[in-house]
């Protein structure tokens, strides 16, 4: 990849493989530098992916601020994105940024009906904010939504164990 970057420097897509190879192999602060360099091409096509892959990992970095700008950057290009709009809820959330992170969970319920996670964040969310009773609606809709994953199921029952309803959590 580097022989092609050498050969082809302004050929984005060489870049943002290449960045996948060093994530791959821990070397994140490598796999940044390469992507800002493919964002920094002039005509780069589908700029939103490479940011969201980005913001990706920023936030392996721990980077969240620069995560979320980047998360936000490409959500300006692709508004109607529901997994991006969780992953911006989920930084939010780790930066305590409660409001915020209840929104963009609800709108990527709205863009992606389909998707639990955002239901399982959000429930969880509300649940800790006092919102129980829609938290538990929320948990229940995401393990309708996968039965098959133990995250809604754990989640919500955590939760119930909370408020010490034992048997509820149990069942």
């Amino acid at each position: 990849l580097k022989e092609a970057i050498r050969l082809d420097p302004q050929c984005p897509v060489f870049h943002e493989n290449l960045s996948r190879v060093y994530v791959r192999t821990g070397r994140l602060d490598l796999a940044v530098a390469s992507l800002r360099k493919s964002l920094a091409i002039p005509g780069s096509r589908k700029t939103h992916e490479t940011r969201f892959w980005l913001a990706q990992v920023l936030y392996e970095q721990g980077n969240l601020e620069e995560a979320l700008r980047e998360q936000t950057r490409g959500l300006e290009q692709d508004s109607t994105n529901g997994r991006e709009h969780y992953k911006r809820g989920f930084v939010l959330h780790r930066l305590d940024r409660l409001p915020e992170a209840v929104s963009e969970y609800e709108k990527a319920i709205q863009l992606s009906p389909e998707n639990f996670m955002p239901y399982t964040s959000l429930g969880d969310l509300l649940f800790s904010l006092g919102g129980k009773e829609r938290g538990e609606q929320l948990l229940l809709k995401a393990a309708e939504l996968a039965p098959l994953s133990p995250l809604p199921c754990f989640t919500l029952a955590r939760c119930l164990s909370g408020q010490r309803r034992h048997d509820d959590a149990i069942a």
